[in-house]
């Protein structure tokens, strides 16, 4: 999915308009996901170790974003 292009000297047609309102929507959510990932540094820095419990780590820290985001939610 890539953002549609306006061409040149010319209006932007209105079916590219809602393609891209609705591209940004998604990729809006997408970005959030990444940040909030990256807040652990375990994810953010080098991983020293190679492949050496990668799996692990990723799975505990899905589960922390994910109870942060249920807490979150929660009025």
């Amino acid at each position: 999915m890539r953002r549609r292009v306006k061409p040149r000297r010319k209006d932007r047609p209105s079916e590219d308009r809602k393609y891209n309102r609705a591209f940004r929507r998604c990729r809006i959510v997408v970005e959030h996901a990444i940040g909030r990932w990256r807040r652990f540094r375990a994810v953010a820095h080098v991983n020293r170790h190679r492949r050496h419990g990668h799996a692990m780590r990723v799975r505990a820290i899905a589960g922390l974003v994910n109870r942060m985001l249920d807490h979150r939610s929660v009025p």
